[in-house]
C-alpha cells in the first residue's frame, strides 16, 4: 500500500491517494510495526496529514508489541511524524508487554520511575531492603 501511494502520487493521481490513504489509515492491519512505521511515512510524504493522525491513533492502542525491535521503529517514526500524544500512548503499553526499558526511555522517565513501577501503573516510591518481607 505504501508503495502504491507512492506510484500514485508519481503519476498525479491525487484523488486516488485520497482514496487509498483513507482506506489505508483505517483498514491497515496492526500486526507488523515496521510496516505501520513505512505506512506513516508514506502517508506523510503524500499529505494525508489527517490519516496520519488516524493511523498512528490506531497504532498506538493497537499494534502487536511482541518484537522490541519492531516497536522501537514505530515509536520513532510515530515521533519523526509529530505524533507525540500517542508516542505517549504507545509507551503506557511498553511495561505489560515486557519493555520496561523501553518505557523508561521514552520521555526520559529514568528519575520519574528510579524505584520501578507500581502494579497499578504508578512510579514507586523509595525503598530499602528492610522493607522486603
Amino acid at each position: 500500500v505504501a508503495d502504491l501511494l507512492d506510484r500514485l502520487r508519481e503519476v498525479g493521481a491525487g484523488e486516488q491517494v485520497t482514496v487509498l490513504a483513507d482506506r489505508a489509515a483505517t483498514h491497515a492491519t496492526l500486526d507488523n510495526p515496521y510496516t505501520v512505521a513505512d505506512l506513516l511515512d508514506r502517508l506523510q510524504e503524500v499529505g494525508a496529514d489527517e490519516q496520519v493522525v488516524l493511523l498512528a491513533d490506531r497504532a498506538a492502542t493497537h499494534a502487536t508489541l511482541d518484537d522490541p525491535y519492531a516497536v522501537a521503529f514505530l515509536l520513532d517514526r510515530l515521533r519523526e511524524v509529530g505524533a507525540d500524544q500517542q508516542v505517549a500512548t504507545l509507551a503506557d503499553r511498553l511495561p505489560a508487554a515486557g519493555m520496561f526499558g523501553r518505557f523508561l526511555e521514552v520521555a526520559d522517565r529514568m528519575v520519574q520511575y528510579q524505584f520501578g513501577r507500581e502494579p497499578d501503573g504508578c512510579p514507586a516510591g523509595r525503598w530499602r531492603w528492610e522493607d522486603l518481607e
